[in-house]
C-alpha cells in the first residue's frame, strides 16, 4: 500500500528526469563538467601532496682549509716517478711537485682538475733544469687530479717527434 508521501517523493523524483533531447543533453553537460571540475581537484591535490610529502635532502657540504698555506704545513713530495699513484692528503696538507725531464722536452707547469680541493700556492719557486715546480694547498675535501705534460719538441721536417710524456697524480684531500 502506497502512501501519500511515497506518491510525493515519487512525483518530485519524476520532475528532474529529462523529458526533452534538450534536457538530456544540459543534464549531459552538467555531469561532464562536474566530473571534470573533480578530476582537476583530484589532480591539484596530488600535485601538491607530492611536492609536501619529502623534504629535499641537502648536499654534504665540503670541509674547507681555513688556516692557509704555512711552512710548517706537512707536505706531501712528488716526483716524476709517482706518476699514476693514487694519494690521501689531509686538509690544509702542502703537496710540493718537482718534475724534471730531459733536455728536449721540458715539463710544463702542473694542473689541478679542481681548484677548489687542490689549489696552487703562488710562491716565486726557481725552475729545475728541463722541469717545472709547484705547491698546492689541499684546500677542500674531495678529489682532484694533478697533471703536467712535456713540451713538444722542435723537429726538422723529416724526423719523427716523440710524442709528450703525461704525468699524473689523483688525490683524495681528507679531514
Amino acid at each position: 500500500m502506497m502512501h501519500s508521501s511515497d506518491v510525493e517523493g515519487f512525483v518530485r523524483a519524476s520532475r528532474t528526469v529529462p523529458t526533452t533531447a534538450t534536457e538530456t543533453g544540459r543534464s549531459v553537460k552538467k555531469v561532464r563538467s562536474t566530473c571534470l571540475v573533480l578530476v582537476v581537484a583530484g589532480l591539484v591535490a596530488a600535485c601538491g601532496m607530492v611536492g609536501t610529502s619529502h623534504a629535499p635532502t641537502p648536499a654534504p657540504t665540503a670541509v674547507a682549509c681555513t688556516s692557509g698555506y704555512s711552512a710548517q704545513s706537512p707536505v706531501v713530495n712528488l716526483s716524476v716517478t709517482d706518476n699514476g699513484r693514487s694519494i690521501t692528503a689531509h686538509l690544509c696538507d702542502a703537496i710540493w711537485i718537482v718534475l724534471t725531464g730531459s733536455p728536449p722536452q721540458p715539463w710544463l707547469f702542473v694542473q689541478s682538475s679542481d681548484p677548489m680541493v687542490l689549489s696552487v700556492v703562488p710562491l716565486p719557486l726557481p725552475h729545475p733544469p728541463n722541469g717545472t715546480e709547484a705547491v698546492y694547498l689541499a684546500r677542500n675535501t674531495g678529489a682532484a687530479e694533478l697533471s703536467s705534460t712535456t713540451a713538444i719538441p722542435p723537429c726538422a721536417p723529416i724526423a719523427t717527434c716523440p710524442p709528450p710524456a703525461n704525468w699524473t697524480v689523483g688525490v683524495t684531500v681528507v679531514n
